[in-house]
């Protein structure tokens, strides 16, 4: 079969963890654009803005979330 691993229990709910958080700051930034974009009529800009600041912070997260679990991995490979 090669050299497949068996996803574990806890790196499956890591990685649903990283697609929730990444969508909800998404949406947060999204939906809060547009209720600032109603608020103040200024349809389409802020929508925009709190899309492209969302996209940059989950963007932001994931990344931070990807160098813990690589310096996790390579305290466990330095112990054996």
């Amino acid at each position: 079969m090669g050299n497949r691993k068996i996803i574990a229990k806890k790196d499956f709910i890591l990685i649903s963890t990283l697609g929730i958080e990444f969508a909800l700051i998404m949406c947060l930034g999204t939906f809060g654009g547009l209720w600032f974009d109603r608020k103040l009529n200024t349809f389409p800009y802020l929508i925009l803005a709190g899309s492209l600041i969302a996209f940059i912070l989950a963007l932001y997260v994931l990344i931070m979330h990807a160098k813990a679990a690589t310096r996790t991995e390579v305290k466990t490979e330095n112990k054996k």
